[in-house]
């Protein structure tokens, strides 16, 4: 895991604070770049916590996303339909291979496109602008925590909510290609945390009184990138 995810993401949040981003992340691309995972290698596998995910949480480990009221966005080749994903991270979170204390966040990203292993911090997700193909989706949230640890069955909800929840999605982000889109609100929810691979949930509100929002729901399968490093390490 590459500690200096923190440390950049916090100069790259200015770029994002606009609904189009002003900057490219350049990352070099490299043969070593890794996809998401969607057979059976890691759902029903050991827990941070040493219990194992229940079959339930098992069943419902992958990636089945969808977008929805993309009509709201009113951007060009955005439409309802599901998320192809190629490339699924979560950085951070609980794991015995961290290094750092790494309990109370927890960092997301969900790709239709190859995301490259960065030849200098390995695999990381992202910060800025993503590189993509025009009619990519690309979708990356931090979660948060106020004690305690990330674990399977919180739920979060944005920063600025006054709803009541386990924690606080501190950042969320949605792109097509480079154009940032403006989602509605997102509820996520963690449904199983393993050392290998963190599985959720998440549903928007797209619709206020004043305006609808274009949206991302269903279920995600992410790999964690502390797994991702110990088997290249071998």
């Amino acid at each position: 895991m590459i500690p200096i995810h923190k440390t950049l993401l916090a100069a790259g949040m200015v770029a994002l604070l606009g609904l189009a981003a002003c900057g490219d992340d350049e990352s070099t691309t490299g043969d070593e770049a890794s996809t998401t995972t969607t057979g059976s290698a890691a759902g029903d596998g050991t827990a941070t916590d040493g219990t194992a995910a229940s079959g339930d949480e098992a069943a419902a480990c992958d990636n089945d996303l969808e977008i929805v009221n993309a009509s709201a966005a009113d951007v060009e080749g955005l439409e309802d339909g599901p998320v192809e994903v190629v490339t699924a991270w979560a950085d951070e979170g609980p794991h015995p291979d961290n290094t750092v204390d790494y309990d109370t966040t927890l960092s997301g990203m969900i790709s239709e496109s190859e995301i490259p292993v960065d030849p200098q911090f390995g695999y990381s997700i992202p910060v800025g602008t993503p590189t993509l193909p025009e009619d990519a989706l690309y979708l990356s949230f931090d979660l948060g925590v106020p004690d305690g640890a990330i674990a399977a069955d919180q739920t979060f909800v944005p920063s600025t909510s006054d709803e009541s929840a386990d924690g606080s999605i501190d950042f969320y982000a949605v792109y097509l290609g480079a154009e940032r889109l403006l989602p509605g609100d997102a509820t996520i929810t963690i449904t199983a945390l393993t050392d290998e691979v963190v599985c959720g949930e998440i549903t928007t509100s797209t619709d206020t009184d004043v305006q609808s929002f274009v949206g991302i729901e269903g279920t995600f399968r992410l790999d964690r990138i502390q797994a991702l490093e110990a088997a290249e390490e071998g």
